[in-house]
């Protein structure tokens, strides 16, 4: 009996654990709801005269990068497994002779201002003209390494950067691994069925398996908008078996309870 007992506060108390990781957003004010100074409440910023309060791309407002800006914020805990998933935009800025790009950097350390130090760089952008579509690639330490076509359709801002006169509306979800150090990638549509790449090795600087401590979402010549950022640890292998065999043995001691 009191083995039983045991058995059950141990499977509990793992199933509480899970519940709990599974579920806790490792980043604060994903929604953009609150502001104070003209920047999103636990968000960093080296631009704020760049940053706007926009209507929301599935929660009530957004957040808008335009121009050159950067939006960065530590998480809660390093969890070397991840998925981390958010609603953006990509926007269209005025004509340039230079690309105009909306990085994704994702660090192992907390120094996030340099995208030198970032550990996976995302990077979506369109060349030279402001109203073509945009392609997604990935740093390799060495250069960037397409990942898709021109498939990103800009979204355009009315006066005041606070509206949309049109706009596209895409998700954007990064699941790392740290046993295999790979990471999948899915996109597309918000609302939508997304596509996958899987088992992607493409590193800006080598995992230290340190953990996920911090991204940064950065707007170089064009702009972005970001809504409902969610960053979740994934409960690694073991504490799933480590579930599954008290519970098989919590079945096994009721078979015998029977029995007897």
């Amino acid at each position: 009996m009191k083995l039983q007992q045991l058995l059950l506060a141990t499977a509990a108390m793992i199933g509480g654990a899970l519940s709990c990781t599974a579920q806790t957003n490792l980043i604060s004010n994903g929604t953009f709801e609150t502001w104070s100074s003209g920047v999103p409440t636990n968000w960093n910023t080296n631009i704020s005269s760049n940053l706007y309060q926009n209507t929301g791309l599935g929660s009530g407002t957004s957040a808008v990068a335009q121009g050159t800006a950067d939006l960065r914020q530590l998480t809660s805990a390093a969890a070397k497994d991840f998925n981390l998933s958010f609603d953006f935009t990509v926007n269209q800025g005025a004509p340039s002779a230079f690309s105009q790009s909306f990085i994704i950097n994702l660090y192992q350390t907390t120094d996030l201002v340099s995208s030198g130090t970032a550990w996976i760089s995302l990077r979506i952008q369109t060349n030279n003209a402001s109203n073509q579509p945009f392609s997604l690639s990935a740093n390799t330490g060495s250069g960037w390494q397409s990942l898709t076509g021109a498939i990103f359709t800009a979204s355009v801002l009315n006066s005041g950067n606070t509206t949309f006169s049109s706009v596209s509306k895409y998700q954007l979800n990064i699941a790392f691994d740290d046993a295999s150090n790979t990471y999948s990638i899915g996109y597309g549509a918000a609302g939508g069925s997304l596509t996958t790449l899987s088992s992607l090795a493409y590193f800006r600087n080598a995992t230290t398996h340190d953990g996920l401590k911090g991204l940064q979402l950065y707007s170089n010549d064009g702009g972005f908008a970001v809504d409902n950022v969610v960053a979740t640890a994934i409960p690694e292998p073991s504490t799933y078996a480590l579930a599954a065999s008290a519970c098989a043995m919590i079945a096994v001691m009721g078979r015998r309870r029977r029995q007897v």
